[in-house]
């Protein structure tokens, strides 16, 4: 069995993409992992994080850097753009282990390059070190088939990075309950119900969302969940108001249990991103999925690998206007719902980490 070294500056009891990594080392070795806070309890991993479990970036890195002085790891698997300046401290301090760097996301650094605030220019940093550093990698890992093709050219890595859709299922069950306790004067016989799971933002396209569902009237509700700040919070309620839109609720952050809830009260789940960054543009959500292993029909925006699955597939409708898109679906619900469940029958999903192993032994010779 060799030693793997997974790197990761996320919070695995929540990170879906950082679990099923997890789940696919410990099929290569035994796994050591450093991050920011503690995992969920598992006897068969070594875990160091930070003192306290502070999200304190530079204790995290190291923490990361004391860990390889230790020595004694044959791969070093680093996950998203928070790793990329250690790939250089991986070849001083383990110069025999291999790398392999997992992207969930795409930014280019010249994003970030006017920004004045310590965040912007925290992100000049963190990109321009992946950029400088990704060929030092032996392995590279990208999200969708057609990020991979932008990192192949952009990052002119030698090979083509293998690639891991963020094909996400709720894995949890839930208290009927309680559940119904806190939501049940969100769901209506008779409405048609849309669950938005994107927080409020801009790029996430959210007052689009709103104002286009708004115009439908009281047949059709939206239910926006997910992160916002309080500024965030009062502007949207003013959007609201200003637009008199009044069946659209925001009801902040949920667990993984409620969002399960949520998503098979409703009717459809939405996944929409603003064109305004590679990264969004070529969009891998895995929102998407989880409304998909619900049995839900997707309301999409305009972003070529949603518009190709709705596409090539008929789960759902890819529009600009969500207004229109959505009484599409609601007119032909059996319809887009039957394509929805003939899809996820299509897909591999029990055997998609197995895949993920056996790519990375044979890129790496393991």
């Amino acid at each position: 069995m060799i030693n793997v070294l997974f790197i990761v500056y996320h919070d695995l009891k929540v990170d879906e993409r950082a679990q099923e990594e997890l789940l696919c080392l410990k099929k290569l070795g035994n796994v050591t992992i450093v991050s920011y806070c503690s995992i969920y309890p598992d006897p068969e991993v070594t875990a160091f994080y930070n003192e306290g479990e502070k999200r304190d970036y530079r204790a995290f890195c190291k923490k990361a850097v004391l860990t390889m002085k230790r020595g004694g790891y044959d791969v070093v698997v680093l996950h998203d753009f928070y790793t990329a300046p250690l790939i250089p401290k991986v070849r001083r301090y383990l110069p025999e282990s291999r790398i392999v760097y997992d992207s969930s996301e795409l930014f280019y650094y010249k994003k970030f390059i006017k920004g004045k605030t310590f965040n912007a220019k925290m992100g000049v940093f963190l990109l321009l070190a992946e950029q400088l550093y990704l060929k030092k990698c032996d392995v590279v890992i990208a999200a969708s088939i057609e990020r991979a093709q932008i990192m192949h050219k952009r990052f002119k890595l030698k090979m083509l990075p293998l690639v891991f859709d963020n094909i996400h299922k709720i894995n949890v069950d839930y208290d009927e309950d309680s559940c119904s306790g806190k939501y049940h004067d969100l769901f209506h016989e008779g409405r048609f119900t849309v669950f938005y799971a994107g927080g409020i933002s801009d790029e996430r396209m959210t007052y689009d969302i709103a104002e286009s569902i708004g115009r439908l009237g009281d047949d059709y509700f939206l239910i926006v969940a997910g992160e916002a700040t309080d500024s965030e919070k009062e502007r949207f309620k003013r959007f609201l108001s200003d637009k008199s839109i009044s069946n659209c609720v925001f009801i902040g952050f949920v667990s993984r249990e409620d969002l399960k809830y949520l998503l098979l009260k409703s009717d459809v789940n939405i996944s929409a991103f603003a064109l305004d960054s590679v990264n969004n543009i070529y969009c891998a959500s895995g929102k998407t999925y989880e409304g998909f292993f619900l049995g839900k029909p997707l309301l999409a925006g305009i972003n070529p690998p949603l518009k190709k699955l709705c596409d090539d597939h008929h789960v759902g409708v890819s529009t600009d206007d969500f207004g229109a898109g959505c009484v599409q679906i609601r007119n032909h619900y059996k319809y887009y719902a039957d394509n929805v469940i003939k899809y996820v029958e299509s897909l591999d999903y029990d055997n998609r980490i197995d895949n993920l192993a056996d790519q990375i032994r044979d890129r790496l010779v393991l």
